[in-house]
């Protein structure tokens, strides 16, 4: 078969440590690859875990092969799956994209041996948790591996890519940036004639996420408009912790992890998204929400401050200050026209740089490149 782009039709094995319905950044990064690279033509297999093994082992979600393995997660980490390592010895494919630096899956994808190998970090290099922060040392061997193997390191943020060439040593030549893919809303919401009621935020709930700034500023703001609501979608390692210090604040709702097609209604009926963050690489939530014509409050860390402007594409606010937070939220809770304003910016800047019909063109030239080029290379002589 031969794909509408001209291409040879490939198969293309994904590999990540949890797939759908998580709705984390990577998960929805790997998603949104994979479901394009099938309508493309291509044969796509999503390798990933499930520690709680109530998800079905083998199905196929939108086009998209997934195949789900037992994982021993602490913490919802790591995420070590000997059942994984073996299938992926065991299976051929023309090219595996291993995602995450921060779980086992891109070490057994880069010990498979004879695969043709790419390899996306997701990193920032370090953990708001200081236990973290040295199992990252202690694991920086291991990570040096996985970069020696791959053919071809995709970082989704320039500051990203810096850091893996400082730190790794990692040549030009083989470390590319690619903005995340996002899939435009198909149909667009406009804000400006009604009042805000509702704030919200999508996403994983986990520690560098920051939060309680969001539920504390959320508590500030009621007692000027206590017609607001606010609405916390997705689950996480601190899901019980953050209901904890939501308990007794009035307007609050944790909706849980959603699925995709009710994950999408609910973010369009969002008036503004907040996402106060401590570290991120290139925070997929915020670029969702902009391409949604959605007013995005959020800290400037990762690659936002590289791509967007303050008070033209978003409102960038200090971390870890709960009264700046709400100070924002409220400036754009007053003036609509100014929020209406900063969301058609976003949008319009989130559709140039990071449209997947544009992204993917790109991941298949390099999937091709190596699938063609290596082909009968045996790994040991490759750089």
């Amino acid at each position: 078969m031969m794909p509408a782009h001209g291409h040879i039709r490939m198969k293309i094995i994904q590999v990540c440590p949890t797939y759908l319905p998580d709705i984390g950044g990577i998960a929805t990064h790997v998603k949104e690859l994979s479901e394009m690279l099938v309508k493309m033509g291509h044969d796509v297999e999503v390798v990933c875990t499930d520690p709680s093994q109530k998800l079905p082992k083998n199905e196929v979600i939108n086009g998209v092969r997934v195949s789900r393995f037992w994982a021993f997660a602490p913490g919802e980490a790591y995420y070590f799956s000997p059942g994984m390592y073996f299938y992926l010895r065991s299976t051929e494919c023309d090219v595996i994209h291993a995602h995450n630096y921060h779980s086992f899956q891109a070490l057994f994808a880069a010990l498979a041996g004879k695969k043709k190998f790419i390899f996306t970090p997701h990193t920032f290099g370090f953990s708001r948790s200081l236990f973290r922060n040295f199992l990252h040392k202690l694991y920086r061997p291991i990570g040096s591996y996985i970069f020696d193997s791959a053919d071809t390191v995709i970082s989704t943020a320039q500051f990203e890519r810096n850091w893996l060439s400082q730190t790794f040593r990692i040549s030009d030549s083989k470390l590319i940036y690619i903005p995340l893919p996002i899939n435009p809303a198909r149909t667009i919401v406009n804000r400006q004639t009604s009042g805000v009621k509702r704030i919200g935020y999508f996403g994983r709930l986990s520690i560098e996420k920051n939060l309680k700034v969001l539920i504390s500023a959320f508590k500030l703001l009621r007692t000027k408009k206590s017609d607001i609501e606010l609405f916390i979608a997705g689950d996480g390692p601190i899901r019980n912790e953050l209901e904890e210090s939501a308990k007794g604040i009035e307007g609050v709702a944790f909706l849980g992890r959603l699925p995709q097609s009710e994950l999408e209604s609910f973010i369009q009926t969002l008036d503004i998204f907040v996402l106060p963050s401590i570290f991120e690489v290139s925070p997929r939530a915020v670029i969702e929400a902009m391409s949604r014509n959605i007013p995005v409050v959020t800290t400037p860390v990762g690659e936002l401050p590289q791509v967007f402007e303050h008070g033209k594409h978003c409102m960038f606010i200090k971390i870890d200050d709960p009264v700046d937070t709400a100070e924002k939220i409220m400036l754009l809770m007053e003036d609509r026209q100014l929020a209406e304003k900063i969301a058609q910016a976003g949008r319009v800047l989130v559709e140039e740089r990071y449209d997947i019909k544009k992204v993917i063109l790109e991941y298949l030239r390099i999937y091709g490149a190596i699938s063609s080029s290596r082909e009968h290379m045996p790994r040991a002589h490759r750089s």
